[in-house]
This record gives structure tokens, C-alpha cells and sequence, in this order.
């Protein structure tokens, strides 16, 4: 259910790649440098650790050949507003799909190729405290989920994919951190933080870092069509039409050189921020 903090490790082992044995990722790398354990540069089962995540995790493809059909549970980090993926393989049968996202609308358009017709298991990942108003299904208005767990919804949407199919799901409300994409150089140390956690309880929303004492970063979130009353534990320095809030976040100064801060974000009030539950 950390899909923020799952997109954030496919990148860490995508980037590997880039340096040292290219086009490979090692085997082990060194705990406090950038940089390898001299172990080894080759290993199979180290690479499919990119593109396996990505495909099980992300787009969350889980095939069932022998009874055609597929669980479908897309997470896709939440700054990401269109996203296509094509020839998920099911049997001899390719499904494609593509994602169309605003602060009030989500839509989803399925497609196949090849013979055969392929039932889906469809649950889109929701934000924190995302308020679903109403899903159509070709314009047919199917039934809402009930709550959310781990940000999906507590029933997927069962889909008969025997010819396109556009499933639109309108929304208001809705909050969470964007990944973080760090490019560290060979040879340099962790100088950034991480997201440990990030749940929302009654329309105040916290997020859980880990960073070097006395440092100062910046922390993206987004809220969809959700204002922002007040911020504790950092300082807003931009906002834009899109919902995107860049906050200033202030590690403070400890005997330690770890330390852990909460930013804590005091949501309008929204009817939709005290509906679902954590993302933890």
C-alpha cells in the first residue's frame, strides 16, 4: 500500500544502470557512499527488480490465463495526470489501457487485442481522503465502493473486455505526497530525506519524514480541489492551479545526525477528508 515509497525505490534501481556496468545494476550497493560492495555487476534477478515492481506493483497486472482474466490495480504516483501502458499479456490476448486525471476526474480507457474475452478485475488506487461521487462504466453508473484499504477501493469493478470500454470515475477531495526522484553522482553521500509515512485523520493531514538534522527541503503534495488552511512543521513557497503545493520543510537541529519531523497540513474541511481512511 506505499506506492509513493515503491515508485521512489524503482527509480533507485533504474538509475543504477547509468553508471559502473551500464546497462546493468549490481548486486549490492555500498550503505553510505554511491557506490558499489564490489560484489557483482551482473545479476539477473537485479534487473528484473525494475521492471518487475513497475509492472506488478505500479500498474498492478496480475493475469490469469487459464480463466481470462486479470486483476488490474493501477498506482500511479499522484503528480502523473495521463499515462498509457500497452500490450499487458493475458493468453494469447493483449490488453492496453490509458489514464486521464484532473483535481475532478479520473478517466480510464480499455482496450484489447487478439481472440478471446478477458473479465478484469479493475481497482484504481484513490488518494487519502478522496470522496468518489459517482463511477460510469460506458455511461452506466455502477455501484460506489464502500470504503478504501490501502487505497483501493473495498470491491473492484468487474469488467467484460470484449471491445473498448471507458470507465469514468468522478471524484472531489483528495491528498498525497509526490514521490521523491532523487540523481545522486557516484561517490556522494545521502544529503535528502525520506517519507517514512503519510495518513490523514479528519481533515489534517501528516507526513512523516527522515532527514539529516538541521536541513532544510523542499516537500511536494497535491490536493485535489481541496484548499489548505494552515501548515505546521514547514512553510508554503508555491502553489499552482493544479493543486500542486511545494512546502519548505526545517529538519531540526539534533545530537543525532537522523532525525524524524512531521509536517502536519490543515485541510479546509472538505466533506470528502473524513470519509476514507490511511494510505500507511
Amino acid at each position: 500500500g506505499r506506492s509513493c515509497q515503491g515508485f521512489t525505490h524503482i527509480l533507485n534501481n533504474l538509475f543504477i544502470k547509468n553508471h559502473w556496468a551500464l546497462g546493468l545494476i549490481e548486486e549490492v550497493m555500498n550503505g553510505v557512499e554511491y557506490r558499489p560492495a564490489g560484489v557483482c555487476p551482473h545479476q539477473c534477478w537485479s534487473e528484473t527488480n525494475v521492471i518487475h515492481p513497475a509492472i506488478e506493483g505500479m500498474i498492478g497486472w496480475n493475469p490469469d490465463a487459464m480463466k481470462h482474466t486479470a486483476f488490474l490495480s493501477p498506482r500511479f504516483p499522484i503528480h502523473w495526470d495521463t499515462v498509457e501502458v500497452r500490450n499487458l499479456r493475458v493468453g494469447s490476448t493483449y490488453i492496453h489501457f490509458s489514464m486521464e486525471r484532473s483535481n475532478t476526474e479520473t478517466r480510464f480507457h480499455l482496450d484489447k487485442t487478439g481472440r478471446g474475452k478477458i473479465t478484469l478485475r479493475f481497482a484504481p488506487e484513490f488518494p487519502a481522503g478522496m470522496m468518489i461521487d459517482r463511477i460510469t462504466v460506458d455511461q452506466r453508473s455502477v455501484q460506489l465502493p464502500q470504503n478504501v484499504l490501502r487505497g483501493h477501493g473495498s470491491r473492484p469493478l468487474l469488467i467484460r473486455l470484449d471491445r473498448p470500454v471507458d470507465v469514468r470515475i468522478e471524484h472531489c477531495g483528495g491528498v498525497g505526497a509526490v514521490p521523491l526522484m532523487p540523481r545522486p553522482r557516484p561517490g556522494q553521500t545521502s544529503k535528502g530525506y525520506r517519507i517514512l509515512a503519510e495518513h490523514l485523520d479528519d481533515g489534517v493531514y501528516r507526513l512523516h519524514l527522515e532527514g539529516r538534522q538541521g536541513t532544510t527541503h523542499p516537500v511536494r503534495i497535491r490536493c485535489f480541489g481541496v484548499g489548505v488552511e494552515r501548515v505546521e512543521g514547514a512553510r508554503i513557497i508555491r502553489r499552482d492551479d493544479g493543486g500542486m503545493i511545494t512546502l519548505h520543510a526545517v529538519f531540526p537541529h539534533s545530537n543525532t545526525p537522523i532525525v524524524r519531523h512531521t509536517v502536519v497540513v490543515h485541510l479546509d474541511g472538505n466533506r470528502s477528508l473524513n470519509v476514507t481512511g490511511r494510505t500507511t
